[in-house]
C-alpha cells in the first residue's frame, strides 16, 4: 500500500477553517482518545494555515521544566525569571506582522509555564493557538491545557472513533473497491472505529486475507499455506464470539473467518462450527471439527478435564443436522453426561440437549423428569424438548415455549441462538392454538438466525425421511 487514504473529518475541518479566517480567534483544543487521530488534524491545521499566509510555529513537549517546550524559541535576552506576559511579548516579534499560527502537540505533556505563555499570546490577538490532548488517560500532575478551558472564544474539536461508512471507505480506497457490510462490521468491531487500530490492522496483512466475490470484496477462509495475521493487531475470536451472543450472524462469522487467519480456531470452534451449520454446510463444518483438537479422554485419564461444553453440543448439532446421523450425536452427550457424572449440572445439560435434538429428529422420546432443578440452561433445553414432542397439542407447546424462553435470558453462548428459534416456534404454536402471535416475537433483529435455525431443520428433516423412505 503506497499512501494510506486520508480519513476526512468534514465537521471538524470546517471549523478550523472558519477560525483560521477570522482575525481574532480563542484557542483551538483538539481532544480525542489515543489514536482517533489528533496529530493527523494538527497537520490539517498547519496546511490550511500556511495556504492562508500564516507563520507556523510548531512546539512539542520537552519536559515540565517551565517554558521547556518554548526552549529554542523565546527571545535569548529573556530572563529565566520572566512571566508568561513577557515571553508572549517576546514571542510577538517572532512574527515580523505576519500572522502566526503556534501548534502543540499532546498539550498535556508540556509544562504550564508554557500553556500559560500561550494563552497571552492568543489573548492578545497576535496569534491563532491549535493544541491537542488526549482523553481517556490518566495524568500523575493536573493538565497544564485546563487553563485554557475557559477562555472567550474556545472552540473544542472532539474527535470520536469512525463510524462503519469511514470505515468502509478507508477500506474500499484500500482494495480498490467495494466493501461488503458484514466485513466492514467486522473490522469497525475490531478496531473500534479508532484510526491507529485501523491501521495497524491493514499493516498487519488485513488485505491478503479479502477476496472479492460477486463485485464485493470480503474476508476470505484460510488455506493451510496461507500466511497468518498477527494477533497483535486485535482479537478477532473473542469478538466472534461476543457478536454470535448478541445474534449477529453475518458479524460473526467475518469475525470467524479472521480469527482463522490468526490461527485462534481453537478459540472459535464451537460458534464457527454453529454458524458453517447454520449456512447450510453442515459438511464443512463437521471436516472443520475433524481438525479440531480432539477431547481428551476423562475416563482414561482422571486428571484431564472435559473439552468446552459448547464444543460437545455443537459437535452434536453437525452430527444430527449436518450430517443426519442423530443418534450419533445422541450417543456423543450421553457419553459427555457420563464422563461428568459428578458435575451435577453440565451431566443434566447434556442430557437435556440430547432429548432436545433426538425430540427433533424424531427418535425414542427421552425421559426429562428432575433435569431442569437448578440450572436455567438445562430447563432451556427441557422445555424446548416438550414443546417439539407436544407438537400435535399447540396449547401445551405454547406453554413449555414460553417457559423455555422465560429461562433463557443470559444462557451460555452455545444455545444463545436457540431464543430466535424459539420465538418463531412460538408464533407457529399461537396460530395452531387459534391465537394471536405475541407482539415483539422476531424482536433484536434476531428473525435471520430464526430463518437459518428453521433452514437448518427442515434439511434434517428431509434427509432424515429420505433415509426412512429407503
Amino acid at each position: 500500500m503506497a499512501t494510506w487514504p486520508y480519513v476526512s473529518r468534514t465537521e471538524q475541518t470546517a471549523q478550523l477553517v472558519s477560525v483560521l479566517d477570522r482575525p481574532a480567534s480563542g484557542p483551538v483544543v483538539i481532544t480525542g482518545a489515543p489514536g482517533t487521530g489528533r496529530t493527523a488534524m494538527l497537520r490539517t491545521a498547519v496546511g490550511l494555515a500556511e495556504r492562508r499566509g500564516y507563520l507556523v510555529l510548531r512546539l512539542r513537549p520537552r519536559g515540565t521544566a517551565p517554558m521547556a517546550a518554548l526552549r529554542g524559541v523565546l527571545p535569548p535576552a529573556l530572563p529565566s525569571s520572566a512571566t508568561p506576559e513577557e515571553a508572549a511579548r517576546g514571542l510577538r516579534l517572532l512574527a515580523g506582522g505576519r500572522r502566526l499560527l503556534v501548534t502543540l502537540d499532546d498539550a498535556h505533556l508540556a509544562d504550564h509555564a508554557t500553556l500559560l505563555t500561550l494563552r497571552a499570546l492568543n489573548r492578545s490577538h497576535a496569534a491563532a493557538l491549535v493544541v491537542t490532548r488526549t482523553t481517556g488517560e490518566r495524568l500523575s500532575r493536573p493538565d497544564p491545557t485546563d487553563c485554557l478551558l475557559y477562555e472567550r472564544g474556545l472552540v473544542t474539536l472532539v474527535l470520536p472513533p469512525l463510524g462503519q461508512r469511514d470505515v468502509a471507505a478507508v477500506l474500499s480506497r484500500i482494495v480498490g473497491g467495494p466493501v461488503r457490510a458484514a466485513t466492514t462490521a467486522a473490522v469497525h468491531t475490531l478496531t473500534g472505529g479508532v484510526p491507529r487500530r485501523l491501521r495497524e490492522l491493514v499493516d498487519a496483512g488485513l488485505v491478503r486475507c479479502l477476496t472479492e466475490r460477486r463485485g464485493r470484496w470480503e474476508t476470505a477462509e484460510p488455506r493451510g499455506d496461507d500466511p497468518w495475521l498477527p494477533r497483535g493487531a486485535a482479537d478477532a475470536a473473542a469478538a466472534a464470539r461476543r457478536a454470535w451472543s448478541c445474534l449477529g450472524l453475518d458479524l460473526a462469522e467475518e469475525l470467524c473467518r479472521l480469527a482463522l487467519w490468526q490461527r485462534a480456531s481453537a478459540e472459535i470452534a464451537d460458534v464457527w462450527a454453529v454458524v458453517l451449520l447454520l449456512r447450510g454446510r453442515g459438511g464443512d463444518a463437521a471436516r472443520f471439527l475433524e481438525r479440531a483438537a480432539s477431547p481428551r479422554d476423562a475416563e482414561s485419564d482422571p486428571a484431564a478435564g472435559l473439552e468446552p461444553a459448547g464444543l460437545t453440543f455443537a459437535r452434536a448439532l453437525v452430527a444430527a443436522f449436518g450430517l443426519g446421523r442423530p443418534q450419533e450425536a445422541g450417543d456423543l452427550l450421553l457419553t459427555r453426561a457420563l464422563q461428568a457424572e459428578d458435575r451435577d449440572l453440565r451431566r443434566d445439560r447434556h442430557l437435556a440437549q440430547r432429548a432436545w435434538i433426538l425430540a427433533l429428529s424424531g427418535a425414542v422420546r427421552e425421559p426429562l423428569a428432575g433435569l431442569d432443578r437448578g440450572d436455567r440452561e438445562t430447563a432451556l433445553f427441557v422445555h424446548a424438548a416438550r414443546a417439539v414432542l407436544a407438537a400435535a397439542r399447540p396449547e401445551e407447546a405454547v406453554f413449555h415455549l414460553r417457559r423455555a424462553l422465560a429461562v433463557s435470558e443470559g444462557c451460555h453462548i452455545e444455545s444463545s441462538w436457540l431464543p430466535a428459534h424459539l420465538r418463531a416456534e412460538l408464533a407457529d404454536a399461537l396460530v395452531r392454538a387459534g391465537r394471536s402471535p405475541d407482539a415483539g416475537s422476531g424482536e433484536r433483529g434476531q428473525d435471520g438466525v430464526a430463518a437459518a435455525v428453521a433452514g437448518m431443520l427442515r434439511g434434517a428433516a428431509v434427509a432424515r425421511d429420505a433415509v426412512q423412505a429407503a
